[in-house]
């Protein structure tokens, strides 16, 4: 195999020693002065443990170096001869697309080497996970105000609580005199990616216009956008304007996906299109419950027909007392559900 590499790609694998010493299941240390954890197949001895700073050093078994060094040593690769092989595997772990990689020149290389290095040093799925690890069950009492409190919702979208400016880079924080106040952070996944996140405060100020906010210049993103192409046979999608709109389906067992803005119809729709052919083999029926005014019903309404025009099914489930759905989730989650549970099997035979 040639090389297909640039230097850019060789140094973006060697500023991420951490996440490739996390791939091949090393463990941080538990206290910001502590030592990691090396593999335990590799010790025969409890003395396991190795620095890690610009590179490692295990002094018990030896591995030693930068991220090129360990894919090197755990893989069984030789440094030289399979050098390639061994960038290969390190943009692989880092979640690079190889197809990608032979970039079009660039007669700015400066500024195309600034936009790479840009997206590389976030990683906002480790820092989530990473944060998530120590969330606890009271953490969440703004989620069981608002009905959530089913806990594996929490483990599956790592949903934390905590300052955003503890938490985010400066680069990518919103602009918000109050940013302190939006403590209620969901990620937002793509895949096994988390791409951006939402912000949702809580004080007295969480019900006007400021009540969510996302990360600065990064691109909003469609909450639960997987299930369009994980979608398995008779299906049924609902889908929802807000996050927690969403959740509430979620909460009670069922899937949905949240535009986050009405805005993002026609983003939505270029997503179904990519997955089209499986989402009508399988019979996926999609259910719209936008919020009950005029701009949620005209999206409702323009939305539908989009997708009718796909070949898709579709059907509106109309709230007649409540502003929105996560509002008749809270305030009659009998009936809710009963509503919901009755709509499901209705649909489910058409």
């Amino acid at each position: 195999m040639g090389k297909f590499y640039k230097e850019e790609d060789k140094q973006y694998i060697k500023d991420n020693l951490q996440k490739i010493l996390l791939y091949y299941g090393l463990q941080e240390p538990k206290t910001p002065k502590g030592n990691w954890k090396c593999l335990a197949n590799r010790h025969k001895t409890p003395e396991n443990s190795l620095t890690v700073k610009n590179n490692i050093c295990c002094c018990s078994c030896g591995i030693k170096g930068d991220s090129l060094s360990a894919i090197s040593i755990i893989e069984g690769l030789d440094i030289v001869k399979d050098f390639t092989k061994i960038i290969e595997k390190g943009l692989i772990i880092l979640g690079c697309d190889l197809s990608k990689i032979d970039r079009p020149q660039n007669n700015n290389k400066q500024t195309k080497v600034e936009t790479n290095k840009k997206q590389y040093d976030i990683d906002l799925t480790i820092i989530i996970s990473n944060i998530y690890k120590n969330m606890q069950d009271w953490q969440y009492k703004y989620f069981y105000k608002r009905g959530i409190n089913n806990k594996k919702l929490f483990e599956k979208y790592k949903i934390i609580i905590s300052n955003p400016v503890k938490v985010f880079p400066k680069n990518i924080l919103p602009d918000s005199k109050r940013i302190y106040m939006y403590t209620n952070i969901i990620p937002v996944w793509e895949g096994n990616q988390i791409k951006n996140c939402i912000l949702r405060r809580d004080d007295k100020y969480s019900t006007n216009g400021l009540k969510v906010l996302n990360l600065k210049d990064i691109p909003l993103k469609i909450f639960n956008i997987n299930y369009l192409y994980k979608a398995k046979e008779g299906d049924i999608i609902f889908i929802t304007e807000g996050i927690f709109d969403a959740l509430s389906y979620e909460n009670i067992g069922f899937k949905a996906i949240s535009l986050n803005s009405i805005s993002m119809i026609n983003k939505f729709i270029d997503q179904l299109e990519k997955y089209i052919a499986q989402l009508i083999k399988n019979n996926v029926k999609f259910v719209l419950s936008f919020d009950n005014d005029n701009k949620g019903k005209e999206a409702c309404n323009l939305l539908d027909t989009k997708i009718r025009n796909l070949g898709l099914k579709t059907f509106i489930f109309t709230l007649k007392n409540h502003k929105d759905i996560n509002e008749f989730y809270v305030k009659n989650q009998r009936n809710f559900y009963s509503s919901i549970k009755y709509t499901y099997a209705l649909i489910k035979n058409k």
